[in-house]
């Protein structure tokens, strides 16, 4: 990384002179810390000390990887790898595999029972009811969905700040879940699997902007620490988006939604769908899709 350090001078006298109290000014290394984006004190308090995590440093396109090692005024402390510090809003920042112990609990911010209050399916169609239950496993979350007249649904969700990205399927089997961070033709994702515990892994893909045509995996780490390469074909379908991986060895399907800047992505069985939560409070405001779809639905949770 290159940074300059910036220092700050304050004239105190003259702030008292105001009848102001001198503010502490912060600058790129050195003791201080360079300060960016708003507070978002729900999307920090989804972060605790020792999470590792990638930001955007100073809100910039290149992203460094370093340790969380607080939460203050809604903004995450971060110590970089190369020895910079920065209190930066969340949602510039992504976790990535390592830090904090697992931990296999209903707390945090998104733990717990939700209620559907407000549904439909694909194309508008109908409606239904139930609860989603949301436990955390180290940095996934896995999710249960109970509706009246179902079997079920059984999810696995990455929290990205702004929004939580699940990745659910109604018969099991091998599915999954990556969310990226779009900035331009750079995609970077972590991803977790049904049933997994404890870190995530890292997927990086570069290509065309756009969000249309094959990306080349730069960087890969599954969550047990093994690294592989490939491409992804990324292809627009109405209102979700395909993807296609093709790696040394084997095939995967996925189906995309795009919030904002962050494409939450189901992959795995056939029967895999996608559902992009945006974090609102005490809401989980949500748009859905399956593989085989180009609609979306729409399905919002609150607190009982």
């Amino acid at each position: 990384m290159h940074r300059s350090p910036v220092i700050t001078l304050v004239a105190v006298a003259s702030l008292f002179a105001l009848g102001c109290p001198p503010q502490p000014q912060y600058g790129g290394g050195g003791g201080g810390r360079a300060i960016t984006g708003d507070p978002d004190p729900d999307g920090a308090n989804r972060f605790a000390a020792g999470h590792r995590v990638r930001c955007h440093w100073k809100n910039g396109s290149t992203t460094y990887e370093g340790t969380v090692t607080g939460v203050e005024d809604g903004r995450l402390l971060i110590d970089y790898d190369d020895g910079d510090r920065e209190a930066i809003t969340p949602s510039l920042c992504q976790p990535i595999g390592g830090g904090a112990a697992p931990v296999a609990s209903s707390g945090g911010a998104l733990g717990g029972t939700w209620s559907i209050v407000s549904s439909s399916n694909p194309g508008g169609g109908g409606g239904y009811t139930g609860t989603v239950s949301i436990l955390r496993t180290g940095e996934p979350y896995q999710l249960t969905w109970s509706i009246p007249g179902s079997s079920g649904f059984s999810g696995v969700g990455v929290d990205m700040g702004s929004v939580l990205a699940v990745g659910w399927s109604p018969s099991g089997g091998s599915f999954g879940v990556v969310a990226y961070r779009v900035q331009g033709g750079q995609l970077d994702g972590v991803w977790a699997m049904q049933g997994q515990s404890g870190a995530l892994g890292v997927e990086r893909l570069s290509g065309p902007p756009g969000l249309a045509g094959t990306y080349t995996i730069t960087e890969a780490r599954t969550p047990t620490g093994g690294t592989y390469s490939g491409t992804v074909q990324i292809t627009p379908a109405g209102q979700v988006y395909r993807l296609q991986w093709t790696l040394a060895n084997e095939t995967y399907a996925g189906v995309g939604i795009l919030q904002g800047d962050v494409l939450s992505v189901g992959w795995g069985s056939a029967s895999v769908g996608v559902v992009a939560y945006r974090v609102q409070g005490g809401m989980l405001d949500g748009t859905w899709a399956t593989l085989d779809g180009t609609t979306l639905g729409t399905e919002v949770l609150s607190r009982p």
